[in-house]
C-alpha cells in the first residue's frame, strides 16, 4: 500500500483539489484508493466529492465508531475517510489519538493500493504527523511568495521529523 500525504505550508493553495483529483485518476486506472481528510478541523474533501458522511474521523478518534462503520464509497470509485469541519478540538490531537487513528488505518492494508492524505495546510502538529506519516509527500505551492515561503517552512520541518 503506497501513502502519499498531499500537504502545503499555507492555505488555499489547491491541495485538498490536488488530492481529490489525484485520487479520482488513479481510481480511473484501476487502483484502489482511500482518501483520508486528516484537516480535521475544516474538512473538505465530502463537497468536493459530493458526499454528505453522517460520521467522521471525530466519531473513530473518541472512540464511538470504527473505522468501517465511517469509510464512505463515493461515486467516483474512491473511497474517502472524512474529517470533521467546525470541530476546534480536533485541530491538535495528542499522541495517543494519532496512534488509535494510524493503528485503524493500518488495518486497511490488503484493501487499497493508494491511501492519499490530504493533511491540514500550514505547519501545525497534525499537519507535521499525517505528512510525516506517509512514504511520499507532495508539498503543494502557488507562485505567490507567501505560499512559497510557507512551502519551504514546511519541507524544513518535515526534514526535522
Amino acid at each position: 500500500m503506497q501513502v502519499l500525504g498531499v500537504t502545503s505550508g499555507k492555505g488555499g493553495v489547491g491541495k485538498t483539489n490536488l488530492s481529490v483529483n489525484l485520487a479520482i485518476s488513479l481510481a480511473q486506472q484501476g487502483r484502489r484508493v482511500l482518501v483520508i481528510d486528516a484537516d480535521l478541523g475544516l474538512a473538505n474533501v465530502d463537497i468536493l466529492l459530493d458526499e454528505t458522511p453522517l460520521k467522521t474521523l471525530e466519531h473513530i478518534i473518541l472512540g464511538e465508531e470504527t473505522l468501517e462503520e465511517v469509510l464512505v464509497e463515493s461515486k467516483h470509485g474512491i473511497t474517502l475517510l472524512p474529517g470533521a469541519s467546525g470541530v476546534a478540538g480536533l485541530t491538535n490531537l495528542d499522541q495517543t489519538q494519532r496512534m488509535r487513528l494510524l493503528q485503524a488505518v493500518d488495518g486497511l492494508e490488503s484493501r487499497f493500493d493508494t491511501v492519499i492524505v490530504d493533511t491540514p495546510a500550514g505547519i501545525g502538529n497534525n499537519a507535521a504527523f499525517f505528512a510525516s506519516a506517509a512514504q511520499d509527500v507532495l508539498v503543494v505551492a502557488t507562485p505567490e511568495p507567501t505560499s512559497m515561503t510557507d512551502a519551504y517552512a514546511m519541507i524544513k520541518v518535515l526534514h526535522r521529523t
